[in-house]
């Protein structure tokens, strides 16, 4: 005998209220301890006279140090040019505290246009490799000097941005390429 949809759905239905709340799961436990930050605070205890006692604090020496002993503060490169018959050179510093870009004895091949850019991973081989990465501009150049400090944003890691790229904007194509690396000495 078959029964029809609804009455399949209603039988369905009341199978499982009647398995919800039921007393083997209607049980009253006390939730399980989250892990990390969101931890629950430990059970109040008192003493003997009734008064609750303080959780005890941690000792000042176990509290970690918010920055790593070896974290990187610079990542350094030297600027070379990207085509045969460019100049491009400088020695690039970029400082992760102060959140500056300092290229020192800087010089480049002339163009209208000339930008510069941190570029995410690899040093880019081709133009197109340059079009297609993720890149941070720091700004245009208005005229070339020899030593250069752009700024960049507080958020931005450089352990994906680690090329620095000379880019022309008028030829969309790079003069020059920077792979930075990180130094631990300040």
């Amino acid at each position: 005998m078959r029964l029809p949809r609804l009455a399949t759905a209603a039988v369905l239905a009341a199978t499982v209220a009647g398995l919800l709340f039921h007393p083997a799961f209607a049980q009253d436990e006390p939730p399980a301890p989250v892990p990390g930050p969101l931890r629950p605070l430990a059970p109040v205890v008192s003493d003997p006279q009734g008064t609750p006692a303080t959780p005890p604090k941690r000792p000042l020496a176990q509290r970690r140090d918010p920055t790593p002993p070896q974290a990187v503060r610079t990542w350094r490169g030297a600027l070379a040019p990207r085509a045969s018959g460019e100049l491009a050179r400088g020695r690039v510093v970029l400082d992760v505290v102060t959140h500056q870009v300092r290229i020192d004895d800087f010089a480049v091949t002339d163009s209208p246009g000339l930008e510069i850019a941190l570029v995410a991973g690899d040093p880019p081989k081709t133009n197109a490799d340059v079009l297609a990465a993720k890149r941070v501009s720091l700004g245009r150049l208005r005229r070339i000097r020899a030593t250069v400090i752009l700024r960049f944003p507080a958020e931005l890691d450089p352990a994906v941005y680690r090329t620095l790229v000379v880019w022309s904007r008028r030829d969309r194509a790079p003069r020059g390429l920077a792979r930075l690396t990180p130094s631990r000495a300040g």
